[in-house]
């Protein structure tokens, strides 16, 4: 069982594409995220149908649907975390194929409150967060000046870029700044882009964060790309960012690209 990039006529049986849809629109959002399979029908004249088997831990799978002679199937209301899947066909005499190459996605769903920053849009960050003071510490919706809550370090700054898969129309950022002790969030500032290539353009820079509450700055731009820095002292921390806006257009977010996988 192998992961492959382009199908071998003497060795494919079926071809799974596996998807993740986590859909909101505005602050109306289905808290669940679905995973559709799909492979490629298999012809021996004995076919029965398809088991999907799923689950937590590689291989090890915790979860069969009996999906019958159908060639899609998608898994429901999913939480966060990463999951395994594979396929199986079997036959009217009973036996049933070895698993298909397993296919995997963490799912990881935005926070209750709707913000666009958060791990499932995250592509990049300044990788200087202490241990104890993680980045996802900044949209766990906890606003207390502890270690639990907080992110940062003893460095002058830190940054996070986050991708939100398409347009987007930017109504508001917001930062929950810190103000106690040596580690501080003096200001920020958020760029945007529409391009992956493209420069980054400066929406605000210098914001006052110096401050044990929220920091709000409005915005009216279209961005896919968002990059957010703070900036402290000899050492900086903040509670939390959130991002708001709406797809531009009223659309909702495309599902990514399939990832391939072949069965044997």
């Amino acid at each position: 069982m192998e992961v492959v990039i382009s199908k071998s006529k003497s060795i494919l049986i079926g071809t799974i594409a596996l998807c993740l849809a986590c859909f909101f629109l505005g602050n109306i959002r289905l808290l669940a995220a679905n995973v559709t399979l799909a492979w490629d029908p298999k012809t021996d004249s004995n076919l029965a149908g398809y088991k999907v088997y799923y689950g937590n831990a590689s291989r090890s799978y915790s979860s069969t649907v009996n999906v019958g002679n159908t060639t899609t199937y998608t898994v429901s209301s999913l939480g966060p975390g990463t999951y395994y899947f594979a396929v199986t066909a079997y036959y009217t005499s009973g036996t049933e194929t070895a698993f298909s190459n397993e296919a995997s996605y963490a799912v990881s769903l935005p926070p209750a409150s709707g913000s666009l920053a958060h791990s499932g849009n995250l592509i990049a960050n300044s990788q200087n967060f202490a241990s104890d003071h993680p980045v996802e510490h900044l949209w766990d919706g906890c606003t207390e000046g502890t270690p639990l809550c907080s992110s940062g370090n003893q460095v002058i700054s830190f940054w996070v870029e986050f991708d939100l898969k398409q347009d987007y129309s930017l109504t508001s950022a917001k930062l929950f700044g810190d103000a106690d002790g040596g580690w501080v969030s003096n200001s920020w500032q958020l760029q945007y882009k529409r391009n992956a290539g493209d420069a980054y353009t400066t929406a605000f820079s210098s914001a006052s964060a110096f401050l044990n509450g929220w920091s709000t700055q409005p915005l009216s731009v279209t961005a896919r790309y968002v990059r957010v820095e703070v900036f402290g002292g000899s050492a900086t921390q903040a509670r939390e960012l959130e991002i708001y806006g709406s797809p531009a257009g009223g659309s909702q977010s495309p599902l990514p690209a399939p990832l391939n996988v072949t069965v044997k």
